[in-house]
């Protein structure tokens, strides 16, 4: 299975209740057959990465599953995520952490005014985004819970 997961988070703020609601680093986004034919912008966006690994599509989208629920404001987009840091001191070439963030700080100071999709699909952003293929060892090892988030205005 095809995996495009987030490299750097939608939201870096304070407020828990975006936090839980936006997708972060790790996050895997949208999962597909390995014969997915993917298009022109999808193998030239700096906001994720694509792995493929040898998992069935049940271990995949597990991936995707969520912890909200209408009594749980702090409930996560997503449950799970993958530790991007651990691929990469197992030697994927996965953009860090500093990497990610730079290129997204990059795009926002030279859209402003200008379509964002566009500047961050030009020359100058868009990398290469290569299928990275890593084991199913590798994808357990990288498989976190995430941590609860605790609301301060509730929990005081």
């Amino acid at each position: 299975m095809q995996l495009v997961v987030r490299v750097f988070n939608k939201y870096d703020g304070d407020d828990p209740a975006l936090i839980a609601k936006m997708m972060a680093r790790g996050d895997v986004i949208e999962v597909v057959a390995d014969n997915h034919e993917w298009g022109r912008l999808d193998l030239t966006n700096p906001s994720w990465a694509i792995l493929r690994a040898p998992i069935s599509k049940a271990k995949a989208e597990a991936m995707k599953s969520a912890d909200q629920d209408e009594f749980d404001p702090m409930g996560r987009i997503r449950a799970f995520h993958l530790d991007l840091e651990e691929l990469i001191r197992r030697g994927y070439p996965i953009p860090t952490i500093e990497e990610a963030i730079a290129t997204r700080e990059a795009i926002a100071a030279e859209a402003e005014g200008q379509s964002r999709s566009e500047v961050k699909h030009s020359e100058r952003y868009a990398r290469a985004t290569p299928i990275i293929d890593i084991t199913e060892e590798d994808f357990d090892a990288a498989k976190k819970a995430k941590e609860p988030l605790i609301d301060p205005a509730i929990i005081g």
